[in-house]
């Protein structure tokens, strides 16, 4: 990843509205999100230049998805920074051979004790994943608000800006605040020396930064950004102008990249588009960053040549699999309609999202499909994802549209399964996850099944048939070597042991699975641990432990925004009439209500109904 900052081009316009915002916020994180070309980059280098802070700066590349690879760049990032600092718990950690949460402690270790405040400067966000953007919400919850970090990317990108602007602890800027003014853009056309209206001009192109440097660069007016796209790519030599289409399926424009996917272009054609005066960011080492809507226009070019498209996106997506890029692979097999590529991709990145309990992010990705791209196995975990987001009744609706269809698969009965938990139909819950075990001989999912099974049992007093279930479940996860599913199952295996009596056991089995979850910083995966161990720390008559073991467990099940903040909220509120405390009771089931509510729980709701009903009593609220 490069760590050195990007020098300001020749024709720039300074930005001091946007730079005095900037340095005058005291935020512990400033944002800027925009589409590409609105001058993210450029305008972050102006203010670093002006910063009388050392300034770490780090571009993300794909290297970034990686939280550790992400933890090495932005350290080597503030060491250029911060050529004094020694940097020893960074060192040291990096020596032991730390998990990556392990190296986000060492980091801010060696941050907060620098004598002076940091900026770091994080540009292209979009490059980051789930995980690494995880990573990076963790360092900054243990850097000192001293210090300031300023991020540059596109809208969706994984990391949840909109938290730290809720907790007051952010500022944004946005689209609208990049564009140029109508009275910026007439004082830089005028500047590059444009000839036309540049009034008329500032006004069709709405602020956007690269369409003012086209205009600038003499390609003409146009009302819309595309039209001058179309408009330099006439400029092009006849030979290339007829073969620039193929660059489309190029994420980053080099000569190699052209060869090794099938593009037929002529000798000499990366420096012919760079003269051209095409919307291209150089990257070094003679690759470009082409502009999105530069590839939106070849990309129309084409899709004239049907055939050809279609095979240049395989060749695209074949390359980014190869490479361990599978959104890009996905996108590509979309784009040229290679359904069969599209579902065997989409599997391959969704199970382990799922496995990891990242709702949320498959929700969004599958929703952006459209209805007739979906397999059947993608409507099922479209339904899971809803389900899980607190969208039961489409959830619920396409399990019976998939189960009125006749398909038999394994993961729609234990979908169907877990329903009738939620509903408290126990005895229906059972048939639906027998019939899923008489389908598939898949140890990972006979382990999901049989811990459904296990905790239908449990509900029904079934305790020999719970745990000879939970310890299935446990060695068919240990078969499959899944280190979460091996928590999942151990956790199960825990309550079912406590429902036998053996405590012992039952206590060893959740410090286990606590444990695992600890070492692969699982955190969704901790909480079922969290409630359920309480639960049974408190029957035992260890209540305050129970206790304080909840309220570890809330605040990551509110970041994580999952299902079981609804159940933690419940055992708190268990815990708190225990001890007395029956106004914090009352608050508790009632968030807790709410939220069963949300994702449809709904035997659980009643439940918690009556608690509170108790909790009011006691309180003397009679109203």
């Amino acid at each position: 990843m490069p760590i050195s900052r990007r020098r300001l081009p020749v024709h720039v316009l300074d930005r001091p509205r946007l730079l005095r915002r900037l340095e005058a916020s005291e935020a512990q994180v400033i944002a800027v999100i925009a589409p590409a070309g609105y001058g993210k980059t450029t305008l972050l280098t102006q203010f670093a230049a002006l910063s009388k802070r050392p300034v770490a700066w780090l571009t993300l590349d794909d290297s970034s998805a990686d939280a550790a690879a992400l933890a090495g760049a932005l350290a080597a990032a503030l060491m250029v920074a911060f050529p004094r600092a020694k940097f020893a718990s960074w060192k040291a950690a990096l020596a032991l051979g730390a998990l990556p949460h392990g190296l986000a402690a060492a980091l801010a270790e060696d941050v907060n004790q620098l004598q002076r405040n940091a900026v770091m400067v994080l540009d292209r966000l979009e490059r980051l994943s789930v995980e690494s953007s995880k990573w990076l919400e963790g360092l900054f919850e243990i850097l000192e608000v001293r210090h300031q970090v300023v991020l540059a990317g596109y809208e969706g990108s994984f990391f949840p800006v909109t938290r730290f602007v809720a907790d007051d602890r952010a500022i944004v800027l946005g689209t609208s605040d990049l564009a140029f003014t109508q009275k910026e853009a007439q004082v830089y056309l005028q500047r590059r020396g444009f000839i036309g209206d540049a009034a008329q001009a500032a006004q069709a192109l709405e602020g956007w930064a690269v369409g003012l440097a086209l205009l600038a660069s003499g390609s003409g007016l146009a009302s819309r950004a595309d039209q001058l796209i179309f408009e330099v790519l006439q400029r092009l030599p006849l030979p290339l102008r007829n073969q620039i289409a193929e660059a489309a399926v190029l994420e980053v424009w080099d000569e190699q990249s052209a060869v090794q996917l099938g593009c037929v272009l002529p000798q000499g054609w990366l420096q012919a588009v760079v003269n051209a005066g095409l919307p291209l960011q150089p990257l070094g080492t003679r690759q470009y960053l082409p502009h999105s809507i530069l590839l939106a226009a070849l990309e129309v070019w084409l899709r004239r040549v049907p055939e050809r498209h279609a095979e240049l996106h395989c060749n695209a997506a074949v390359f980014a699999e190869r490479s361990g890029l599978l959104l890009e692979a996905l996108r590509h097999f979309r784009v040229a309609g290679a359904l069969l590529e599209v579902h065997r991709i989409a599997e391959a990145i969704i199970v382990p999202a799922v496995n990891r309990e990242e709702f949320y992010w498959v929700k969004q990705l599958l929703e952006s499909f459209l209805p007739a791209e979906l397999s059947v196995r993608l409507q099922l975990r479209l339904a899971q994802a809803w389900r899980q987001t607190g969208d039961v009744v489409r959830a619920n609706e396409v399990l019976q549209q998939v189960q009125n269809s006749g398909v038999q698969d394994a993961l729609l009965f234990g979908l169907l399964a877990i329903g009738e938990y939620n509903q408290g139909h126990y005895e229906r819950q059972i048939e639906f996850v027998q019939q899923g075990l008489a389908l598939d001989s898949d140890v990972r999912m006979q382990a999901k099944l049989l811990m459904s099974l296990a905790a239908g049992f449990a509900e029904l007093g079934r305790v020999e048939k719970d745990v000879a279930a939970a310890e299935e479940a446990v060695h068919c996860a240990e078969l499959s070597g899944d280190q979460m599913l091996i928590a999942a199952t151990v956790s199960v295996l825990a309550a079912s042991y406590g429902s036998a009596g053996r405590r012992t056991d039952c206590e060893r089995m959740f410090r286990r699975a606590l444990d695992i979850c600890e070492k692969l910083d699982l955190t969704a995966k901790a909480l079922v641990s969290y409630n359920n161990f309480a639960n049974y720390l408190s029957d035992w008559g260890r209540v305050t432990e129970a206790l304080n073991l909840v309220q570890k467990g809330i605040p990551l099940a509110r970041a994580s925004q999952s299902f079981w903040l609804a159940l933690l909220l419940g055992t708190q509120g268990i815990m708190q009439l225990r001890l007395g405390d029956f106004m914090a009771a009352l608050h508790s089931f009632s968030e807790g209500i709410e939220r069963c509510q949300f994702f449809g729980l709904g035997g659980v709701d009643y439940n918690y109904q009556l608690f509170s009903i108790q909790a009011a009593i006691l309180a003397k609220d009679l109203t």
